[in-house]
């Protein structure tokens, strides 16, 4: 596989986990949360969450859904700078 094929395969997996994420329901969210403080480096449900609070009409009906997608980014960035997650566009 070249470089290319693997960051291809990377975005889609990223790009595939963030439309997830869009479709969840507030208790799954709050269910992933949970995962995370148990398992922080679960990158799966960080994705999903990333795509939930990604989502426009959530981050203008409740200011936190920002805060919490800007601890996830954190989070992102400070262990894996290069992830295809950060490589959406928002």
């Amino acid at each position: 596989m070249t470089l290319y094929e693997h960051s291809f395969d990377a975005n889609e997996g990223a790009r595939a986990l963030l439309n997830k994420g869009r479709l969840l329901h507030a208790v799954a969210a709050g269910q992933l949360e949970e995962t995370l403080l148990r398992q922080p480096d679960e990158m799966q449900c960080r994705g999903l969450l990333i795509g939930y609070y990604r989502r426009g009409e959530l981050a203008l009906a409740d200011a936190n859904h920002a805060v919490r997608l800007n601890k996830h980014l954190g989070w992102l960035i400070d262990r894996d700078p290069e992830h295809a997650l950060l490589r959406m566009p928002v």
